[in-house]
């Protein structure tokens, strides 16, 4: 990289120069690096600070006119570097045509025949090297020169679920497709990029999250209860372990050693890829009140691995870890998955824009900025994932935004629609009022993504706004329908709210360091609420301490409370 990018100032033509100026050094002066160093901290102090030592101190052949044209390309300033590559074109021209030195007469009839074919492997050196500098361009400006866009269509009869995603293989060639058929049962499907066809492959029935071994031959993917391979090239699926409930993904190195994300409540494991008991490797991390750890996947060394935190008051993000170590080291506050693409890209999301951010794997640190390669991309609901999938040559393959918008309507009881209600918007967690008047939902605005609580008038269409925080959750009537029960996140964290219909601003009911996902009222006008794996019982008056009612190993969601108040109905599951 040129002295330029490692600093994250801005690049143009020249910085080609530089990357050109270094692979020909290398080729003609036999090295392997044009800046050495024991270590990549090393070789961008040489890049920073040194120059190469003259190729014909290397190569005693070399001409004086060739060693002076690239000693120019890798100049530590851009304005000291040829400036185009048209003249560095010109300059090798001149070589070939001009002789051995220059400003010097071509050599004699005798020596002319030792030194006939510099014309033509000058020529094919210039090539090569102009081939390397397009390369590099491309690369480094993938938006302008390189980007090609092709729309893959599904199977037939085929959907994804919202937390499915297409994964590519390392090599770019193929894609696994995981999703559902008409009959609600899962499978995932094998496509070549270079066909039109899917192959559905046996035996993964119920799989989901897939992930490719680093040969590109085999295949892990979950069920509900085991993680287990297959053959691409055919064969049955194999068991690895058993697992309960993952919803995280994975990721394999080449020692056969897979990490994969375990339930919500619960960190990374690993296993052999030949099978085994999982190992714990990361909890979650108490102080930062982290919920989850998803999308682990391996930097170059397959020790040191990427994965996405989830945790309370913003200390989630992108998160490094090591294997056989508890520490870890944050990254980015970026809440997204990562991973890593060769030469040292981290590739991850800000909200639904995908970026690629130059990154040092051995140090752990980003250099300059991040660079915008793909807009609108899909992200997983209620999690820090982007639904994306990226090979180790550089190609991104990813789930654009599921159309949100919603219609409300009413539904006779068998199913026939008989008239809608509202204008078309993106809403979440509709509630009738009591009397069946109102309906209160969460919002979203659809540019920024950001929530607040609205009341809508049934008889009119008319909506009202409740909430201007942008960050309100759930609301829930209160049985005379006066009131609200709201759950908002104004410190990094969701906490209990209750508003007066028609009246001021919201009264802060509960707040504790762990996020309240949903809230209901019981008959004698406490609340009922739940946290990611618990449900406790409030009291709205006095000193307002939760009871617990009920713990669970997984994530409790949606609770429902019928008019007696005596029981309480609620989902249970990872995902």
């Amino acid at each position: 990289m040129a002295p330029e990018q490692l600093e994250g100032a801005e690049s143009d033509e020249r910085t080609d120069i530089f990357a050109f100026g270094a692979v020909i050094y290398e080729m003609a002066a036999g090295r392997r690096k044009a800046f050495a160093g024991k270590s990549q901290a090393s070789v961008i102090s040489a890049i920073m600070t040194t120059d190469p030592p003259p190729i014909s101190t290397l190569q005693a052949m070399t001409t004086p006119a060739l060693d002076h044209v690239v000693r120019i390309c890798p100049a530590k300033q851009p304005d000291a570097r040829w400036q185009t590559a048209h003249d560095v074109l010109v300059e090798l021209k001149w070589i070939a045509e001009a002789g051995s030195q220059a400003g010097v007469s071509r050599p004699v009839a005798a020596r002319q025949k030792s030194w006939q074919v510099l014309p033509l492997a000058l020529t094919a050196v210039a090539l090569l090297a102009l081939t390397v500098l397009a390369v590099v361009h491309f690369r480094q400006r993938p938006a302008e020169a390189q980007a090609a866009w092709l729309q893959v269509l599904l199977p037939e009869k085929v959907s994804m679920d919202w937390f499915d995603f297409p994964i590519i293989s390392p090599d770019g060639q193929r894609l696994i497709i995981p999703g559902v058929v008409s009959d609600s049962t899962r499978h995932l499907w094998l496509r070549s990029l270079d066909s039109m066809t899917y192959q559905l492959l046996p035996q993964t029935e119920g799989g989901y999250f897939p992930f490719w071994s680093p040969d590109n031959r085999t295949i892990a993917f979950f069920t509900r209860s085991e993680l287990k391979r297959i053959d691409t090239a055919g064969g049955p699926a194999q068991r690895i372990c058993d697992v309960a409930f993952p919803n995280g993904g994975g990721t394999w190195n080449r020692e056969g050693v897979i990490l994969f994300s375990g339930t919500s409540l619960s960190g990374i494991f690993r296993v052999s890829a030949a099978g085994g008991e999982p190992k714990a490797v990361l909890q979650l991390g108490k102080s930062r009140l982290e919920t989850g750890q998803l999308m682990p996947q391996f930097l170059p060394d397959g020790r040191h691995f990427v994965y996405s935190s989830r945790a309370s008051k913003g200390k989630g993000g992108i998160y490094a870890g090591l294997l056989d170590s508890k520490e870890t080291w944050r990254l980015s506050p970026a809440e997204s998955n990562a991973s890593y693409a060769p030469p040292g890209i981290l590739i991850y999301s800000l909200q639904e824009t995908v970026v690629a951010h130059s990154f040092d794997p051995t140090r752990l640190e980003f250099i300059g900025d991040a660079v915008p390669i793909a807009e609108h991309v899909g992200r997983m609901r209620g999690q820090p994932v982007s639904l994306y999938s990226v090979s180790q040559n550089g190609i991104l393959v990813y789930r654009s935004p599921m159309d949100s918008n919603v219609q409300l309507a009413w539904h006779d009881r068998e199913g026939k629609r008989k008239n809608s209600v509202g204008e078309p918007g993106v809403y979440d967690q509709p509630v009738l009022s009591p009397d069946e008047k109102k309906l209160v939902l969460a919002g979203s605005d659809p540019e920024t993504g950001k929530k607040d609580i609205w009341i809508l008038e049934l008889s009119s269409g008319i909506y009202t706004r409740v909430t201007f925080h942008s960050i309100a959750e759930v609301a829930r009537w209160s049985r005379d329908g006066r009131e609200l029960l709201i759950t908002q996140d104004p410190n990094g964290h969701s906490d209990l709210y209750r508003k007066e219909i028609g009246g001021g601003d919201e009264e802060l009911v509960f707040q504790s360091d762990q996020d309240k996902d949903d809230a209901q009222w019981l008959g004698d006008g406490s609340a009922l609420f739940v946290t990611q794996n618990a449900i406790y019982r409030l009291s709205l008056s006095g000193a307002r301490q939760p009871i617990l009612l009920f713990k669970s190993e997984f994530e409790i969601n949606n609770p429902v409370v019928p008019p007696d108040g005596r029981w309480v109905a609620y989902q249970c599951g990872a995902i």
